[in-house]
């Protein structure tokens, strides 16, 4: 299907491919290949004098914790070289990307605790938190954004009436949602630092419940804390309690 978009302004229209339409009352959902060049939403919506959000999310391949979701409008024209992958940044770079936001943008977060991630299943979990992200933004920030940009995930906005655009490879393809995955990453983090005072001895504060080698030895020594996943633990703790090597798990 080829669809010309009234929000990207590309000056041709004709070359945008491998894009599918969802209609529900008020919105459109659409999902397109990540055929563009960095930030083409961005810039034509700041052209265009018009409002874009960003929703990325961390958090879904760990063992244990939440999975936190992040909206963020930057500020009209507002850019920086920190805005990139958070998996791909060191602490330092956080710390400083994450700076530069506060001070640049409004943003929103949400959080999906490991129970109703257990409950849901980690993509209803993760879908869920990211429309919260986005929800929480349309609700209390007073700019009104004419477009979302998301990554991966097909989220849907109720009461939104423009378009949710998702896409893989957010983060090298959206200043937006490089800056929504910096917020989560530095929330969650932060939240995994604390949970490390009230679960001792799983080391939370370094391997902030991802599946590392040194969590599964963990998890091979001690029972399963309140805060671990039994959706995604149970997959790899044998019936005589011994981590055992999985491959499904990821980020």
């Amino acid at each position: 299907m080829i669809v010309c978009l009234k929000h990207c302004n590309i000056s041709n229209c004709t070359q945008i491919h491998n894009i599918v339409k969802w209609k529900t009352p008020g919105m459109t959902t659409i999902k397109r290949a990540p055929d563009f060049k960095k930030n083409t939403y961005e810039t034509a919506a700041w052209s265009a004098g018009e409002v874009i959000a960003g929703i990325d999310e961390v958090g879904r391949g760990c063992l244990g914790g939440p999975v936190v979701a992040a909206c963020v409008i930057l500020k009209s024209g507002k850019k920086h070289p920190l805005l990139k992958d958070s998996k791909l940044m060191d602490a330092t770079e956080l710390k400083k990307g994450y700076e530069w936001i506060v001070k640049n943008s409004w943003f929103t977060v949400s959080i999906m605790n490991n129970r109703l991630i257990d409950a849901l299943n980690i993509y209803q979990a993760t879908l869920r938190c990211m429309q919260r992200a986005g929800a929480q933004m349309l609700a209390t920030c007073p700019l009104q954004p004419s477009l979302f940009v998301v990554d991966a995930m097909p989220v849907r906005l109720e009461h939104f009436a423009g378009d949710v655009i998702h896409f893989y490879y957010g983060e090298k393809k959206s200043s937006s949602i490089a800056a929504a995955s910096i917020v989560a990453k530095v929330t969650r983090d932060a939240l995994m630092k604390r949970h490390n005072i009230t679960f001792p001895g799983y080391n939370f504060s370094q391997h902030k419940g991802y599946s590392t080698p040194g969590h599964k030895k963990i998890l091979a020594q001690l029972p399963q804390s309140l805060l671990h996943r039994t959706s995604y633990t149970d997959h790899f703790i044998d019936v005589d309690g011994d981590a055992v090597q999985t491959s499904w798990m990821y980020e």
